[in-house]
């Protein structure tokens, strides 16, 4: 027995190597365009039996007449083909031009014919057969499947514009023809996407999830990032996601499987401050030193750290910052869908984003432009023309002549201009990059990871946020949030003359919308609402009702404070303000600590709220309620800027747990300082522990000292504030420290807030 009818354990793969499919697809299921499932015989056998059943039909060929010779030809094709043999597959297409001869109406046996060819690179030929196979059964939707196809591997191969659109041609019309196929929605969807039609790719992904639902909801949800509506593609991703493999939630969750260790080490360098580092190394046994290179893939081994890192990171390039998702983070999922849906080989059972061409989409997304040849011509031409696509190599790249096919990416951001090479080595279309990218690559990647949107700098509003936790009974402490927001003169460069009649000094009702959110340690949104800013929300309108114009100068920004019960620990408090005619939006996003309970009752004080106004507060005052607290009016100043020449300064906290006499009274000082502002004091007021005694050393430029006797709240509160005497001051930054002393516990606590002052 020769040694080409020894077993092969690899013909069950034949077809997939063809293009053809031969055997039911197993294993990951992919996005990709999948490859015929047309059962082929000899697919199941081993080679053995393969050339047995050959010899035995081709003692019969002779026999038979025209028709039953095209039966027994039609059989030893597909043979031929199971053998996985060159010549073998040569031969075969021989015997189905015969098959067509004696047997013109067997388009099966064209269909079959057209795959290998293309398989075989024989891709002109192909479209001229059917293109005549479709002319002679229009009504065949198989024909137009096979020639779509065809005409998509070869477009996908390098992106070629003009190859996709015909593919994009007939997947419409196989479409027209029998629409209740998946397949000829999924091939739509692809062309479409490929193109960039996302509206195009939406509608055929609808259609496509009534058969394959995964995918098709996969593919819905990139086509909304993509025209715009992160909300809809969020909501579709999670749907999705229900549906995917352990691996592929894994690989959009928490970026196993693509993101590697010197990707997640660079991603935690970026968003791990030192300190917290040391701290979570020495969680873990390590004893770093002062100067030491930390060992971020150690600290990254912490319990939750991973997801927690990954995070951070997608939080550091969010548009939408509140909102329950991260567009920096749907922009990398639906890349993955981009290029699986791409790059796939579904026939090999390789992922898109595993290949080398989908690996750089996903880190750098689309390239700003690619340059094709083919190979075969001399070395001078290709690199007139490579100058002429504006290809940028680094100075030491090495473009060898003659070489393969090359496809070149092109990327152009502010600051960079970088080309990519690959290579068709193999002439199959397995592109991989030339040595001198692959090391520009991992330049680039060790730079950044992934590379996503910048954010937007053309801000419609001056967004200004702070925040004071108060304490409170029980686990839950009161945290609220201070906005000021003011147009800027880029809100009315993004409107149109008759958009710019509706904006901000009109009488329209709606002026701003406000989304507030806050985040725990693991990213998760735990509360969100959405705020409308109305004319009554300025600051001069505020204060106007108060009988408290405004001083000359000050800024009138629209005012509003929002809070929430939120239990001890870190968090992310977002806000977002959009101006809802253009649709224009700023963005805003920091983290506050909320501390827990003091234990056994001990004395427990709130931030500081600054305040533009700070009065008592009665029936006949008209203002909204967000600015009353316990019968006083407190309208914050979340920028805590005090216009030069003011008079007053309002500040505002609340005490728990001070302790009382026998009548039920508490008995404690105040002492409310102003310092002027430097690093020596900000160290010493909000340093990790203040240093009220060494700030007692400094002379401070105002201070206020008052003795307090009052009665608690039944919830265990005493609420304080009052107006400090500014006037005196000149422009520049201060810290007001407050200091508590509990006269009957002998207890201190203090807190303290930046402000400044300045004529604008």
């Amino acid at each position: 027995m020769s040694n080409s009818r020894l077993p092969c354990r690899c013909i069950q793969m034949l077809v997939c190597a063809l293009l053809l499919g031969a055997c039911p697809q197993a294993g990951i299921a992919s996005w990709s365009l999948p490859s015929s499932e047309r059962e082929i015989e000899g697919a199941r056998l081993d080679r053995d039996a393969i050339f047995d059943r050959i010899d035995s039909l081709e003692a019969l060929v002779e026999q038979k007449d025209d028709a039953g010779r095209a039966v027994v030809q039609w059989r030893l094709a597909q043979l031929y083909i199971s053998t996985d043999m060159a010549k073998h597959r040569r031969h075969a297409l021989e015997l189905l031009d015969e098959v067509a001869l004696y047997d013109p109406d067997n388009a099966e046996s064209d269909w079959l014919w057209a795959e290998l060819a293309a398989s075989m690179q024989y891709h002109s030929a192909v479209r001229d057969r059917m293109e005549e196979v479709m002319q002679r059964h229009p009504d065949q939707v198989e024909s137009a499947i096979v020639m779509a196809r065809s005409e998509f591997r070869l477009g996908i191969r390098n992106l070629d514009e003009a190859r996709l659109r015909n593919s994009r041609r007939i997947w419409r019309a196989a479409v027209q023809i029998d629409s209740t196929r998946g397949e000829v929605w999924h091939g739509f969807a692809a062309a479409a996407m490929a193109l960039g039609e996302y509206r195009a790719t939406r509608r055929a992904a609808r259609s496509l999830a009534r058969h394959r639902p995964a995918a098709g909801l996969f593919i819905e949800a990139a086509a909304n990032l993509r025209l715009g509506d992160p909300e809809t593609a969020w909501l579709r991703y999670k749907e999705a996601l229900q549906l995917a493999d352990r691996g592929e939630e894994d690989l959009f969750q928490r970026g196993q499987g693509f993101l590697n260790g010197d990707d997640l080490e660079s991603i935690a360098r970026a968003v791990i401050s030192r300190p917290e580092a040391i701290a979570v190394l020495r969680e873990l046994g390590e004893d770093p030193q002062p100067g030491d290179d930390l060992d971020f893939k150690l600290v990254l081994e912490h319990p939750g750290m991973r997801e927690r890192v990954i995070s951070e990171w997608w939080t550091s390039s969010d548009q939408r910052p509140a909102q329950g998702y991260s567009t920096g983070e749907l922009e990398y999922w639906t890349r993955l869908v981009e290029a699986d849906v791409l790059f796939g080989r579904d026939d090999e059972k390789r992922r898109g984003w595993s290949t080398p061409p989908g690996e750089v989409w996903v880190r750098w997304g689309r390239p700003t432009s690619t340059f094709y040849d083919p190979g075969g011509g001399g070395s001078t031409s290709r690199l007139d023309a490579i100058a002429a696509a504006g290809v940028r190599f680094p100075p030491e790249h090495f473009l060898p002549p003659n070489a393969p096919p090359i496809w070149i990416w092109t990327y152009r951001w502010p600051g960079t201009w970088i080309s990519f090479l690959f290579l068709d080595r193999s002439r199959s279309s397995t592109w991989t990059p030339s040595a001198s990218s692959g090391n520009d690559l991992a330049d680039l990647r060790a730079q950044a990871p992934l590379r996503l949107p910048e954010l937007t700098r053309r801000e419609p509003f001056d967004v200004t946020v702070s925040a004071v936790s108060f304490p409170r009974a029980g686990e839950d402490a009161l945290v609220e949030t201070y906005v000021a927001l003011e147009p800027t003169a880029a809100i009315f460069d993004m409107a149109d003359e008759a958009q710019a009649e509706r904006l901000w000094y009109s009488d329209r009702d709606t002026l701003a919308l406000i989304d507030w959110a806050v985040f725990d340690h693991d990213g998760t949104q735990v509360d969100h609402l959405r705020r409308v800013v109305r004319a009554g929300s300025r600051l001069s309108v505020i204060v106007g009702v108060l009988g408290r114009p405004l001083d000359p100068g000050a800024r009138d920004p629209f005012v509003a404070s929002i809070g929430a019960r939120l239990p001890a620990g870190r968090y992310r408090i977002a806000v977002e303000v959009t101006e809802p005619v253009t649709g224009a939006r700023s963005i805003s996003d920091f983290t506050v600590g909320v501390a827990a309970a003091e234990p056994g009752g001990l004395l427990e004080m709130s931030g500081l709220e600054l305040a533009t106004a700070f009065m008592p507060w009665n029936w006949d005052i008209r203002i909204p309620t967000e600015f009353v607290k316990y019968t006083t009016v407190i309208v914050p100043s979340p920028d805590h800027r005090v216009p030069l020449g003011s008079d007053a300064l309002g500040v505002y906290f609340e005490l728990r747990n001070l302790a009382l006499d026998g009548s039920g009274r508490s008995n404690f000082d105040v002492r409310y300082s102003i310092y002027a502002s430097n690093r020596e004091i900000r160290d010493l007021a909000f340093g990790e522990r203040p240093d009220t005694d060494q700030l007692e050393l400094v002379a401070p430029a105002s201070m206020n000292f008052l003795q307090e006797r009052t009665g608690v709240s039944p919830q265990g509160l005493v609420v304080k504030g009052t107006e400090l005497d500014v006037g005196a001051l000149g422009a520049g930054d201060y810290v007001l420290v407050v200091s508590i002393h509990d006269r009957i516990a002998d207890d201190l606590i203090s807190r303290a807030a930046a402000f400044r002052i300045s004529s604008r």
